[in-house]
């Protein structure tokens, strides 16, 4: 059984072993505000990380998976183009792992990426694992569970964006 988070609407069960944070700057200026993100892995992760933790990915290892789920956009974009999508996948697998996910290229790490709204929030869900399961490196039972357990709430006017 792991540890329930949530913040700015956003709340996950986080599998035990596991960290994870639920965080988000708002700003005047909205160039520089961080929306809410959540960052969860099962190793370490930095105190402090960008949207799509490339701090906790510059720390991974064999074995190693990161998960985030950023909102990426306001409500104006919910259910739209990439958006469309209403929910989150039902689980991630070693067929949905690829180099070509990632922002930019690592060696023996693999991405996914999945846009979809969430309660009127346009999100991006983003995993990164170290090793596909299907080298034995990566299971992803611990990640399907997180994944299925995220909920979301509508947006409000106090939501950073």
């Amino acid at each position: 059984m792991g540890t329930q988070i949530e913040g700015y609407g956003i709340s996950a069960v986080i599998p035990s072993g596991w960290s994870a944070r639920i965080s988000a700057t708002p700003s005047e200026l909205p160039e520089e505000a961080i929306p809410p993100t959540m960052h969860a892995g099962n190793f370490p992760l930095p105190s402090e990380d960008a949207s799509f933790g490339s701090g906790a990915v510059e720390l991974m290892r064999i074995g190693d998976v990161f998960c985030a789920l950023i909102e990426v956009a306001g409500p104006d974009d919910a259910y739209k183009g990439m958006y469309e999508p209403n929910s989150l996948p039902a689980k991630v697998s070693d067929e949905d792992l690829a180099l070509g996910a990632m922002p930019s290229a690592r060696d023996g790490l693999f991405g996914f990426q999945h846009y979809c709204t969430l309660s009127g929030r346009p999100m991006c869900l983003f995993v990164v694992t170290s090793c596909s399961e299907a080298w034995g490196g990566v299971s992803l039972d611990s990640l399907n569970e997180l994944v299925g357990s995220i909920t979301v709430d509508p947006w409000t006017p106090e939501t950073p964006l």
